[in-house]
């Protein structure tokens, strides 16, 4: 794997990769300069990816499971208050994540 350095920085250890390595997957990482902190990219060859896109910016975000690479299903969360919360969940119930939000807003989702 090809380590770039950014500003200086050495790209920090990858305890995963070598696990990870027979298997197939590769692994990207980059520099997020608005949280100040490295930022790892996992991608799988030939597997569906749920994706979300802006619809203001038109930026987009493929999302898997890190556990079982299932696409993330999009879905709501139901508040006490009566309020829904969008989410991004495993189908095979590994949990839920916030879905992500660009220019303001949560992306919308679609898998393909």
């Amino acid at each position: 794997m090809e380590q770039t350095l950014d500003r200086g920085r050495e790209s920090p250890p990858i305890p995963s990769l070598r696990n990870d390595r027979s298997s197939g997957r590769s692994f990207h990482v980059g520099l997020d300069s608005k949280l100040s902190g490295w930022t790892y990219f996992k991608a799988t060859k030939g597997s569906e990816m749920a994706t979300y896109e802006c619809s203001s910016c038109g930026m987009s975000v493929n999302a898997t499971c890190g556990i079982c690479d299932a696409p993330l299903v999009d879905d709501t969360i139901d508040r006490d208050d009566g309020s829904t919360v969008q989410v991004s969940r495993c189908p095979n119930d590994h949990g839920k994540i916030k879905s992500p939000v660009c220019c303001g807003a949560d992306m919308s989702c679609s898998v393909g």
